[in-house]
């Protein structure tokens, strides 16, 4: 049986206690993918990790706090979370849980 995983990669970066980074995105277990589907279009961790990078970048949001917010907020807003067969709501509502900010 598998075993979970003491601490996640993004915690381990922080923690570092030779010049740990000052804060780390990423998922707080595994990461949420659709094989074969555009990583823009289909949800999960490729389309959430590259709408930071938007919110960042192109939206001009230099402040930790608020592009993390701004992104899930995007993602929360572009998928339906309420339909229940749908590839979105069923990893929707692990998205904001699952791809944590660690300081």
């Amino acid at each position: 049986m598998d075993k979970p995983v003491p601490e996640t990669f993004s915690w381990r970066l922080v923690r570092n206690p030779h010049g740990g980074s000052i804060a780390t995105m990423g998922n707080t277990g595994l990461g949420y993918g659709m094989p074969g589907v555009d990583l823009t279009t289909g949800g999960g961790d490729g389309w959430i990790t590259i709408e930071f990078f938007k919110q960042y970048g192109a939206e001009g949001l230099d402040v930790l706090g608020q592009a993390y917010q701004q992104t899930l907020t995007a993602y929360i807003n572009t998928f339906d979370m309420n339909r229940p067969c749908s590839w979105s709501s069923k990893i929707g509502s692990t998205m904001g849980v699952a791809w944590g900010s660690f300081h």
